[in-house]
């Protein structure tokens, strides 16, 4: 069999791995699209373990390699490799180095909000209109800066995408349905011509940043993604695993899980099915930081030196707990000690984070709260539960850990603070930031967020004491 008539599904069943050729055709994946599969497609496909992975990944690659022909340059060998999307982008790329600066034969759609792919979902695109064709006209003058002879031609591309941009009705000697779009369009080119610095939040892209403006596609992230829970898993799973690799994977992880856990509410059981991992308390944390803030190494350590600050102000407050000078305050101190502060910032039907083991005989809340098993005052086992599900064991017992990884949960799960413990949840916020209401997830930056009255008065208390947030 010659190799310019060998399809990829005879190249797998070469290799030994004629399954994968049957589940892809069944998907309607041929040799036209097969260039487009990534590490996530094969996982969408059920295809384990990552062996085999590997070597239908091999096997895609030297399909692409041998399906391009040998008068073929060097450039066009390593664009037959990549997604047609990316293939666009070296378009555009091209396209805006020509001196004729014409528009690609292949038309790439912009990157548009977050705001404009919802309304696309809904249906709702009128709603959006405008905001559409501002981001469309931004985009096309990246591309060329003389658009005047062009806009049918962009009209008919935008209404392909997006059909309720077409005119309601066709006007008297109209030979076409966009009209209004046509005015708007070029409208809107205008105005961004006439800003001093092409928009009023930032300047259009040249040539040279075109690349790395639409780079960023979602199947590359969902790649690159999909790549990075791999790379984790397998560290995660070694009997020593090392967790300052762990930790700078978890932190290339944070802005794309963001993105993922964001765009749609999900369930405790979707993330663990899609993130197993999460069920390591030190990832929880490290991811739970870096969603915090970028600037934030190492919140299990941070947290500890907020918390301690704390600690020694609250016995100062508290006349019931005696602790020496030259000692350290035990774990059922410390417990006792953030109960009482729970109980000066309660509001009416407020709940504990705190729950004893021997006290939940059955039903447990979903909020997120911290399960201990104690004998005598000592702290034997805790368990993190959030929706009523167990999700891990803590090794370390201390109160510290337990209260940074139950904050750090909130933002790793994208929970809200369940009212049952809203007011403690800010007590816990401003005090692990220490800068109240600068970074809280219910705060602009420029502007101190008043709390409720009962968490206020508690704060003046502290102040009187010597802590000043």
């Amino acid at each position: 069999m010659k190799m310019s008539n060998l399809t990829v599904f005879d190249l797998f069943n070469k290799c030994g791995l004629g399954d994968v050729a049957t589940t892809m055709k069944d998907e309607g994946i041929d040799d036209d699209t097969i260039g487009e599969v990534t590490e996530w497609t094969l996982e969408k496909l059920g295809i384990k373990p990552i062996g085999k992975c590997l070597k239908v990944m091999k096997a895609i690659k030297e399909f692409s390699q041998n399906k391009t022909t040998t008068s073929a340059s060097c450039e066009m060998q390593s664009l037959q490799t990549q997604p047609s999307c990316l293939r666009n982008i070296e378009n555009v790329a091209v396209s805006t180095q020509n001196k004729d600066r014409s528009l690609p034969v292949d038309i790439p759609y912009p990157l548009y909000s977050k705001e404009i792919l919802e309304a696309e979902e809904n249906n709702r695109i009128p709603v959006v209109r405008s905001k559409l064709i501002r981001e469309s006209a931004r985009f096309f003058l990246t591309m060329k800066h003389d658009l005047s002879n062009d806009y049918d031609k962009l009209c008919l591309h935008l209404i392909k995408r997006f059909p309720q941009l077409e005119d309601p009705f066709v006007h008297p000697g109209a030979m076409h349905r966009h009209a209004r779009l046509k005015k708007d369009l070029s409208q809107s080119v205008r105005n961004h011509k006439r800003t001093k610095h092409g928009s009023t939040s930032n300047t259009l892209p040249t040539s040279g940043e075109i690349v790395g403006f639409l780079a960023e596609d979602r199947d590359k992230n969902e790649s690159l993604l999909s790549s990075l829970k791999m790379e984790i898993k397998k560290e995660i799973s070694k009997l020593r695993s090392r967790q300052n690799h762990v930790r700078n994977l978890i932190r290339q992880l944070a802005p794309l899980f963001k993105k993922w856990i964001t765009e749609t509410p999900r369930k405790m059981e979707e993330t663990f099915k899609e993130f197993g991992f999460l069920q390591k308390p030190y990832v929880i944390i490290a991811l739970g930081g870096f969603l915090l803030s970028p600037t934030i190494s190492d919140l299990e350590e941070y947290s500890k030196e907020k918390q301690e600050e704390i600690f020694n102000i609250l016995i100062k407050t508290n006349d019931t707990i005696n602790v020496p000078d030259d000692e350290e305050p035990s774990g059922k101190q410390m417990l006792a000690l953030l109960r009482h502060a729970e109980k000066e910032v309660a509001q009416k039907q407020s709940r504990s984070i705190f729950l004893l083991a021997k006290d939940q005989p059955g039903n447990m809340p979903k909020y997120p709260c911290i399960v201990l098993n104690e004998d005598d005052g000592r702290i034997l086992q805790a368990f993190l539960w959030v929706d009523a599900m167990c999700i891990a064991e803590l090794k370390d017992t201390s109160i510290f850990y337990c209260v940074t990884l139950w904050f750090a949960c909130h933002y790793a799960f994208n929970i809200e603070y369940p009212k049952e413990v809203k007011n403690f949840s800010y007590f816990v916020e401003d005090l692990i930031l220490k800068e109240h209401g600068a970074y809280s997830l219910q705060a602009s930056h420029k502007k101190r967020v008043l709390r409720p009255s009962k968490v206020e008065t508690f704060y003046g208390k502290l102040k009187r004491a010597g802590f000043n947030f």
